[in-house]
């Protein structure tokens, strides 16, 4: 039999403090010239280590290890003070800079993080890429949400059943004409939203993915504001709202499941671009429908054909006073080019000329867009001007 002998060691054990700087002496570049290089400018590194110093020694914002002795409901109750400690940091700084203490905030303390990045990074932005520049600002500033306060929003586009895959989600949003509503409903378990970060407690609005459904026809997926809590945080009446509980990780982020909607919404309250009267008749459908058909062949189309796909849809759309016997309405020429600008320009975004030029285009589609849609809703009923269409059809048919 073999005793092991002295197994135990009493020799100085490793001092990681001093392996380090001996790391750093020994290096051959200067790590500060470094991080001036990487940050852009010796201003904008002096910038970030002051926010990162004065973030280290808040009373609130700090970090240590004490983190990891909280329970779930410890971790969420100082994330939530810690949210309300940088709302107050918003108040008396530019939105760059706050833009740049949140980026530090995403490396020191996920948590708070990504709380905060589902209201401004999610919530928004879901707002700001499907809705109007008018909902934008009412939902962004007149409601305080981009200054994290007033509300609070979440995500709620997963589903249980389709995850990510937003063309398969079943969550549906029924027009009443009758109301003047949408009815938000979640036909079945598969259609639970889950997962949604801010949803178990602390969020008061959603930005939800459902199928529009109109006179019974399915338009496919779109955005809509849905309140989860009123005024005292109380759930809204029918709205229902699950914890996902402890996680292995990140346990301030109260990630929820929302299995059942029977919420009912005003119109103001959807956030895709389009109508009351004539639903697929608008900028939004038209741009989806081509885009549909560029994207598809966007290695093979010119100009020209890009064009001729475009006046082809505008005879469908005669309704819409886009088309008359005098000829192409100039504000639907005006944005027909630009719409083509952009899509000409989509897969060249890596080029900051091509970049400049998506982004006027865009803009200037935002400023023509307002008259099509007076003129549109000045044309009367869409279904009268259909008829009269279609007998132009049958006449033009008939003279053949």
């Amino acid at each position: 039999m073999t005793f092991t002998k002295k197994n135990v060691s009493v020799s100085q054990g490793p001092d990681p403090r001093s392996s380090i700087q001996k790391e750093r002496d020994s290096s051959k570049w200067n790590p500060q010239q470094m991080n001036y290089f990487l940050e852009g400018s010796v201003e904008r590194s002096e910038l970030m280590k002051a926010l990162a110093q004065q973030m280290e020694r808040d009373p609130i914002l700090f970090t240590d290890g004490s983190y990891y002795d909280l329970t779930k409901d410890q971790q969420r109750e100082l994330t939530a003070v810690k949210i309300n400690r940088i709302a107050r940091y918003r108040e008396q700084e530019s939105i760059d800079t706050f833009n740049k203490r949140l980026s530090l905030i995403g490396i020191f303390d996920p948590q708070v993080g990504t709380r905060i990045g589902v209201n401004l990074g999610l919530f928004l932005s879901c707002i700001r890429g499907n809705g109007t520049t008018s909902q934008l600002n009412y939902w962004a500033n007149e409601k305080e949400t981009a200054d994290v306060k007033g509300i609070y929003g979440c995500f709620g586009m997963t589903e249980l059943a389709h995850g990510s895959n937003v063309a398969g989600l079943e969550t549906t949003a029924t027009f009443d004409k009758e109301s003047d509503e949408f009815v938000i409903n979640t036909p079945h378990i598969g259609a639970t939203k889950w997962w949604i970060g801010g949803a178990a407690h602390s969020a008061t609005h959603c930005s939800v993915y459902a199928r529009l459904i109109v006179d019974g026809q399915d338009y496919g997926v779109k955005t809509f504001v849905v309140p989860l809590r009123d005024s005292n945080h109380d759930l809204m009446p029918g709205v229902t709202v699950g914890d996902i509980g402890a996680k292995m990780g990140r346990d301030g982020i109260d990630n929820g499941w929302i299995p059942g909607y029977r919420a009912h919404e005003f119109w103001d309250f959807r956030v895709f671009k389009t109508d009351k009267i004539g639903f697929i008749k608008t900028q939004f459908e038209i741009f989806q429908l081509v885009s549909k058909i560029f994207l598809k062949k966007i290695d093979d189309l010119k100009f020209e054909e890009v064009e001729k796909i475009w006046f082809g849809l505008l005879e469908n759309f005669k309704n819409l006073k886009i088309y008359s016997n005098d000829g192409y309405n100039e504000n639907c020429i005006e944005l027909i080019k630009n719409m083509i600008l952009v899509l000409q320009n989509i897969k060249f975004l890596d080029q900051t000329e091509n970049a400049q030029i998506y982004k006027a285009s865009c803009d200037k589609m935002d400023e023509i867009y307002p008259q099509l849609k007076k003129e549109f809703m000045e044309s009367g009923q869409p279904e009268a001007k259909q008829e009269e269409a279609n007998e132009e059809v049958k006449q033009e048919e008939e003279g053949k």
